[in-house]
């Protein structure tokens, strides 16, 4: 069993939960891909439950993440993820896929991620989650529509986002391109990681 300290396991269950969130899936849906039962997965989100080594590295490969990963939020604040450790999951709307190099829960302000998007596909991040997000692009190129006006991004460019902005983006090359993404979660994924709001039951995502 993983160490039962409150506090390890509260900052456990709530990277579990913000990274399911932020992915749009249900308790229901990562239990189902991990192989555990829902209310288990509801008891670790809530740091009801310690989960066993096993139980833990099937969560984690349910949503797309190491579980050092996962533990590094547990043990420590300073976490390094290494190159090899690195998952990406597949957006099924759009094709783009995602690897979380930092995630936002209660102690930590910041969303890091880097975003892959194929040569011709359009990706919508979720802006409505999203109170600021800053786009800094490592490769290829991307056109980036807000508000109904088009701006070209190329490698080495950067973007910043208000709040509730409406940005899609396009991938016009023949050649896939990478965005790295810092991400300042929204007030509803603030107060759905809030502790007040961890002793409910939940059922679906926030």
């Amino acid at each position: 069993m993983l160490n039962r300290n409150a506090r390890s396991l509260s900052k456990l269950g709530a990277r579990i939960r913000s990274i399911r969130r932020s992915l749009g899936m249900t308790l229901d849906d990562v239990a189902r891909a991990a192989g555990i039962s829902k209310p288990f997965l509801s008891q670790v989100e809530r740091a009801r439950a310690a989960p066993s080594v096993s139980s833990l590295t099937r969560i984690a490969d349910a949503i797309g993440v190491s579980a050092n990963f996962l533990l590094a939020a547990a043990v420590t604040g300073c976490y390094v993820q290494r190159a090899g450790e690195m998952r990406f999951v597949k957006d099924d709307g759009s094709g783009a896929k995602h690897a979380y190099l930092s995630v936002a829960t209660a102690d930590h302000a910041l969303d890091v991620i880097m975003t892959r998007v194929p040569s011709g596909h359009v990706y919508s991040p979720e802006a409505a989650n999203t109170s600021e997000e800053f786009i800094h692009v490592l490769a290829g190129e991307l056109l980036m529509s807000v508000d109904g006006e088009s701006t070209r991004l190329t490698s080495g460019d950067s973007a910043y986002l208000h709040s509730l902005t409406i940005c899609t983006w396009t991938n016009p090359s023949e050649v896939e391109a990478v965005a790295l993404r810092v991400r300042v979660p929204g007030l509803s994924r603030q107060a759905a990681n809030a502790p007040g709001r961890a002793s409910g039951t939940e059922h679906e995502t926030a």
